[in-house]
């Protein structure tokens, strides 16, 4: 039985990409939710094939964990696994600190390999 290879993400010039297959590279999107009547924190990341959502933030590498740096801001590296209406989960950060809301689990992201497209 093949298992999927888990995903690859690089960051060039502090933008987040996927490695979607050998001819796709996905862009790694924040996008500012405080407008949804659902989401439970300020930002989600998504991935697509154009750039969009907000434009002024960059990631960096720290060690191995992935941090969102938003002007003088960031995620403290800690990112939110959390249920949507549709069943699926999502990804969310937030740039301050602040309890775990109830329908999310809090988790980190982190590099185990070298960058090989960066």
């Amino acid at each position: 039985m093949d298992h999927p290879q888990p995903p690859q993400f690089f960051i060039k010039a502090g933008q987040l990409y996927e490695m979607y297959n050998e001819t796709s590279i996905l862009y790694g999107n924040i996008y500012n939710t405080t407008d949804s009547s659902f989401a439970p924190l300020p930002f989600k990341l998504t991935f697509g094939p154009t750039k969009m959502g907000v434009q002024d933030g960059h990631w960096a590498w720290k060690g191995t964990q992935l941090f969102y740096h938003h002007g003088n801001s960031n995620n403290f590296g800690l990112f939110f696994s959390c249920s949507e209406p549709s069943g699926t989960r999502g990804v969310y950060l937030d740039l301050k600190v602040r309890r775990t809301p109830n329908e999310c689990d809090m988790t980190t992201l982190h590099s185990l390999g070298k960058a090989r497209y960066a």
